[in-house]
């Protein structure tokens, strides 16, 4: 008859304990790994973008501040009268309430992930609450309160698919094209064609609707395909700016004109403006083709 194994009742608690201990270890793995995920793909802020009222974007030396006009919506208020794109003004509160953060990235110098020298953005939200009740059929003027949030947006990760940015003192990484939304430089924000011509067409039906051209009053019909490649180079803002030439044509009927300065002291471009705005702007010289003989 073979022998019966009986365990100790001790015996028996420790396995149970031990395995309790198990099973609560690996749960609390799993939740580990659950909540890092959750966190990693929750929105960076608890922030809406009704609240936000004002967005700074500093990139090298180009400043732009975006403000929530009640009446207007969001609008580029410096530098002053440069034309952009209303649609990217409006995104730009949307993509900053929604930002996720991909991953977070060990401690390590900013240089690394080229936070030296960011792009900054910061975004100031206002909030108000009812204030106390100071009779039961009466309450307080809400009061406002404003929060400022910043982030340093750096460079690429290897592959190119997310960036590098900086809140809070720790670094994570966001998806690239959240990032794009964020940078905001002269080439997606502005409207670089500074002759107000719809960059949509071919360049080709551009110089087909200009006519009646002239430079200081001296027909030059040839120029069409020229005028129809003349970006602005870098926004300056307001400074004192004289008038050498003029460059005046008809775009489907519509008068168009564009003012030329003097060359920049290397001579590589020209100041330039606009009779709508006061803010001068660069052309590239070799931009110009023949339009200009020289002065």
């Amino acid at each position: 008859m073979g022998k019966v194994s009986i365990q100790k009742p001790e015996t028996a608690l420790t396995l149970a304990g031990i395995a309790a201990a198990l099973l609560i270890a690996y749960v609390i793995a799993r939740g580990n790994v659950w909540l890092a995920s959750y966190r990693n793909n929750a929105a960076l802020w608890d922030l809406s973008a009704g609240a936000l009222v004002r967005i700074t974007v500093i990139n090298g030396g180009d400043e732009l501040v975006f403000e929530n006009s009640a009446t207007d919506g969001w609008e580029l208020t410096l530098p002053q009268g440069v034309p952009y794109d209303k649609a990217i003004a409006e995104a730009l509160p949307l993509t900053l309430a929604a930002l996720q953060a991909e991953k977070e990235i060990d401690a390590a110098p900013l240089s690394d992930f080229a936070l030296d020298e960011p792009v900054i953005i910061r975004a100031v939200a206002r909030t108000s609450s009812a204030g106390a009740h100071v009779h039961s059929a009466q309450t307080a003027p809400p009061q406002f309160s404003e929060t400022e949030y910043e982030l340093l947006l750096g460079g690429k990760n290897s592959d190119g698919s997310s960036r590098y940015f900086s809140a809070g003192g720790k670094i994570y990484t966001m998806d690239a094209a959240a990032a794009a939304a964020l940078t905001l430089d002269s080439l997606n924000v502005r409207d670089k064609n500074v002759l107000h011509l719809n960059r949509s067409l071919r360049l080709a039906d551009i110089a087909a609707k200009m006519s009646n051209i002239r430079v200081d009053g001296e027909a030059r019909p040839e120029l069409s395909d020229a005028l129809a490649r003349l970006n602005a180079d870098t926004f300056i803002g307001e400074t004192v700016f004289e008038t050498e030439r003029v460059i005046e044509f008809d775009y489907s009927g519509e008068a168009r004109t564009l003012y030329l300065g003097t060359l920049s002291p290397d001579g590589v471009y020209y100041y330039a403006k606009t009779p709508d705005s006061d803010v001068v702007f660069t052309l590239l010289r070799r931009s110009l083709g023949g339009i200009l003989r020289d002065f």
